[in-house]
């Protein structure tokens, strides 16, 4: 296979990002996480302009990882924890870092992931047929500003496996199959041993990015022959599961999505990560489609415990709850996601009140009202059509 240099690598993702257009497949969104006080406390550093601190503390690790005193999923998780935040305000504190660090790795491939991320909010979460012109073009302006941090990050650093990964993902559908592979073969050179860069290049290689799943399982077997350790190899082959779910729910076969996703969360068993929270949603997400959400409960409580869970995935539980008469279990669901305002759990919350629900809540019409009014203003067109009613006559 003819070899393709990172600057060559580099000129053509800049060449290419001016017209990119992503494929009709939406991102899968940022569900609410446990507060991450490692994250919070280096977001702190850069609001109080701690550079020095920022460098020791990410420069250390990412010089363990060099030495081989650090994985690559304990950096990647650092760095994507702490600086995948798009909110504008780190923008200029990270230009900071880089310019008091100008030969950092750790600075140029923070303000990298930042700009990462704030390209995906600019897009939104949305199919790419729901997403706007102006939507993409702010994408792409982030992705343009990353792309160079990137570049020049990869001879800061024995082993940029991190960089590796987001350039890889920067050039989904951009440079092609081809830049993709130069991209994993250089960082193989690095780390032969690389998990984090192998994944990144599968995700890559689904049929929405220009893959195939043929092409996803030769390369898997590539990694079977490279004797990757078995749960490497399983997640892997999970990821072929994962999206073959994704794509069957996109086009409502939900029968197959669900045997899909059945399938990745057996291989994904014992396996900690983002892949078995994106099995344990998609899997939930299909019963629920399927009218088969009681049957996903073990699914549904071991998402709801991971701690990153969606309000919606509490307003279902709460549901499931409610017809098996466990209202007590119900009404602590129900709290937590309309706290978190989701619309439903906060129209039965203002319906209990407004009743009274025996050995759960006394009738309390301002609770009710007030309640209501928060699930109105969220999109609720049940509670909308109460206000409706109710409120002349509360007059």
């Amino acid at each position: 296979m003819r070899k393709i240099s990172v600057r060559r690598v580099g000129i053509r993702l800049t060449a290419n990002l001016i017209g990119l257009v992503l494929f009709a497949g939406a991102v899968a969104p940022a569900c609410p996480t446990s507060p991450d006080p490692a994250a919070a406390n280096a977001r702190e550093l850069l609001d109080a302009g701690d550079y020095s601190a920022l460098e020791r503390r990410f420069g250390g690790l990412q010089a363990a990882l060099d030495e081989g005193r650090a994985s690559e999923a304990e950096v990647e998780k650092a760095f994507k924890g702490a600086f995948a935040d798009p909110e504008e305000k780190y923008g200029p504190r990270l230009d900071s870092w880089v310019a008091g660090f100008p030969n950092s790795y750790s600075a140029h491939t923070a303000r990298a992931i930042h700009q990462f991320s704030a390209g995906f909010r600019a897009r939104g979460e949305k199919w790419a047929s729901e997403t706007s012109e102006e939507q993409f073009d702010g994408m792409r302006a982030h992705f343009e500003k990353a792309l160079p941090d990137l570049l020049r990050s990869l001879r800061l650093a024995k082993k940029p496996l991190v960089s590796y990964v987001y350039l890889i993902w920067l050039g989904r559908n951009v440079t092609g199959v081809e830049a993709q592979r130069s991209l994993l073969d250089q960082a193989l050179k690095v780390e032969p041993s690389t998990f984090l860069v192998r994944r990144a290049y599968m995700l890559s290689m689904t049929p929405r990015w220009g893959g195939s799943y043929v092409a996803m399982r030769a390369f898997l077997g590539e990694c079977e022959r490279a004797r990757l350790p078995a749960q490497s190899l399983r997640t892997l082959e999970a990821i072929i599961h994962l999206d073959q779910g994704s794509m069957a729910r996109s086009r409502e076969n939900h029968t197959s999505a669900l045997e899909s996703y059945r399938r990745a969360l057996g291989l994904l068993e014992g396996i900690d990560g983002s892949d078995r929270m994106t099995a344990l949603r998609g899997y939930v997400r299909t019963s629920r489609s399927l009218n088969r959400l009681p049957d996903a409960i073990p699914q549904l409580n071991e998402w709801i415990s991971s701690g990153e869970a969606t309000p919606a995935a509490y307003s279902w539980r709460a549901w499931v709850l409610m017809q098996q008469k466990k209202h007590r279990e119900a009404w602590a669901d129900l709290l937590v996601a309309a706290e978190r305002e989701n619309a439903w759990s906060q129209y039965m919350i203002a319906s209990a009140y407004w009743t009274g629900a025996q050995d759960v809540v006394a009738k309390d019409r301002n609770a009710a009202l007030t309640w209501m009014h928060r699930a109105a203003r969220n999109g609720s067109k049940d509670a909308q059509k109460f206000l409706e009613r109710v409120q002349p006559q509360e007059k």
